[in-house]
């Protein structure tokens, strides 16, 4: 890579956590190692070895946690609502079925005293 295209070692572990997050969704296993983008990523930065970590990079140790932590975070981030969750609340499905016409008319009106 050259070095001008090189990525800081606070973006290395931005971007490992953002391939986290898409390894989640994608419904990948919590196993940075069976990420193909992640295992991509290592590949292009090139001069990786065993104990080695280029200079001015984040370790590899470092970047796998990075991306385990995200990976986790979204395990444990309560999953957003969606259209086929709407008429559920706070989890659990409300039977409840709406009041019909008729009873919204049977209802009493409010009367505001005047003052």
């Amino acid at each position: 890579m050259p070095e001008e295209t090189k990525l800081k070692s606070t973006d290395q572990l931005l971007l490992a956590r953002e391939l986290g997050r898409t390894a989640f969704h994608a419904g990948k296993p919590c196993s940075p190692v069976g990420d193909e983008n992640l295992m991509a990523f290592f590949r292009s930065c090139g001069g990786r070895s065993v104990g080695m970590v280029p200079a001015g990079e984040a370790p590899t140790l470092t970047i796998l946690v990075a991306w385990i932590a995200q990976w986790r975070e979204e395990a444990h981030r309560p999953a957003s609502p969606t259209f086929a969750d709407s008429e559920q609340v706070g989890g659990v499905h409300d039977q409840t079925p709406p009041p019909s016409a008729d009873l919204l008319m049977q209802r009493p009106v409010l009367q505001v005293a005047s003052q």
